[in-house]
């Protein structure tokens, strides 16, 4: 991904803020299903934690953490999402930063929480390790992290491109303006994703659903955790209030909880 590509992506999410949060209008009862759970999961596994969030885009599922952490340090490289996410109720208890989701190094290494939904597809193969080793640099021993992305779906999220020869594949996005785009978007196996989360991990979950809407044997991905894996609780639903590469081993050792969803597009 060149830095021209990389610019792209950022100007296509400042353009996509103010209708982002579409795709979180439930448009059957199976996408409500998959909202559902995030929400229940995301909760029980940041539950009375100090979270860091990468990539918090509008601030829907900072919202989500905000309610059961203690503090939630939200961050994201996109000044329009962040305006979008400051215009919600959100409590106290959150921070909203810009920040380069590679260039972690000037906030706290105090953090039990870690969360990044819909991010990890857009980061590129060759900078996930760097990604990764960042994030968990600003973690404590223990910590939790929960990710959740997407996996492939076709005909959901726009037509998605052969890949490049780095291995990464992208997706052509069109605005309610008419614009196109040509927007990074990787999927990761079961196996590629235990590959790049399982060392220094002390436990790790990784649970999705198939392209049919059922539940994989064989997951694709859902959330990382540091120190136990992630539980479902509640039938809460989230949203504006009312409105890892390679880890030191031993001393940052995390536990990681992944969920995928197949039909959610960001």
């Amino acid at each position: 991904m060149t830095a021209l590509e990389e610019a792209n992506l950022r100007r296509y999410y400042d353009q996509r803020a103010p209708e982002y949060e579409q795709i979180y209008l439930p448009r059957d009862q199976q996408h409500a299903c998959e909202l559902g759970e995030l929400s229940r999961e995301l909760r029980e596994a940041l539950r009375a934690r100090h979270v860091l969030e990468v990539a918090c885009g509008t601030g829907y599922w900072t919202a989500c953490a905000a309610g059961v952490a203690l503090r939630v340090t939200a961050t994201d490289a996109s000044l329009a999402m962040l305006a979008e996410a400051r215009e919600k109720p959100l409590p106290a208890n959150v921070e909203l930063l810009a920040r380069d989701a590679y260039d972690l190094h000037d906030l706290p290494s105090d953090f039990d929480g870690g969360l990044a939904t819909f991010w990890l597809s857009h980061v590129p193969r060759a900078r996930l390790r760097a990604f990764l080793d960042g994030f968990h640099a600003r973690l404590v021993a223990g910590a939790v992290v929960y990710l959740a992305d997407n996996v492939y779906v076709p005909g959901v999220g726009g037509e998605l491109l052969p890949a490049d020869r780095a291995g990464d594949t992208y997706k052509v996005r069109r605005l309610t303006d008419g614009g196109r785009h040509r927007v990074l978007k990787n999927y990761f196996s079961t196996e590629e994703l235990r590959t790049v989360l399982a060392p220094g991990t002390s436990e790790l979950a990784v649970r999705a659903e198939s392209g049919s809407g059922r539940r994989a044997t064989a997951p694709p991905w859902s959330a990382e955790r540091h120190g136990g894996a992630a539980r479902s609780a509640g039938t809460e639903r989230c949203g504006s209030p009312p409105r890892t590469s390679t880890f030191p081993p031993s001393s940052r050792q995390t536990s990681t909880s992944l969920r995928m969803p197949n039909r959610l597009a960001r």
